[in-house]
């Protein structure tokens, strides 16, 4: 939600419109409104980037780019079918470790910020360069695949 615009609006109909008090008290309720709803979500929800930080930090930077189309195809269709490719690209070796990096790398893909994520693991100053490589090609082809639909 872009409370900014939306109040700056308000401000500019208010300052261009000769507006009646009735709607001035509307306008400026509706304000008072948009401001305590910004604020409330944003104390209550993790900035998109920050969530999608520490999705990462559990599936492991690494594990997210080999696994990235098992886990794109397990947050479409479930991971029912999926366990031993998954466990076999994650390295993980205990059932709770499995499940954490398969809850973690799904919900980067079903909030839609694969490109994000992608992004910050380029960008990561900790990754092996192997791992780096495979996260540039993902998004070269992720952002082309897109880029197509448009």
């Amino acid at each position: 939600m872009d409370t900014v615009k939306i109040i700056s609006a308000i401000n500019n109909h208010i300052a261009e419109c000769n507006i009646d008090d009735k709607t001035l008290h509307f306008l400026k309720k509706l304000k008072g409104m948009l401001l305590e709803l910004e604020d409330k979500y944003s104390k209550s929800m993790p900035l998109q980037s920050d969530r999608v930080k520490m999705l990462l930090r559990s599936a492991g930077q690494r594990c997210f780019v080999d696994c990235f189309d098992i886990f794109r195809q397990a947050s479409i269709q479930g991971v029912q079918g999926l366990e031993d490719k998954i466990k076999s690209c994650s390295g993980a070796k205990k059932d709770t470790s499995f499940r954490t990096k398969v809850s973690a790398g799904t919900n980067i893909f079903k909030d839609g910020n694969e490109l994000i994520a992608l992004e910050m693991i380029i960008s990561a100053n900790r990754v092996d360069v192997k791992t780096k490589e495979k996260a540039m090609r993902l998004f070269v082809e992720e952002k082309g695949k897109r880029n197509d639909i448009v």
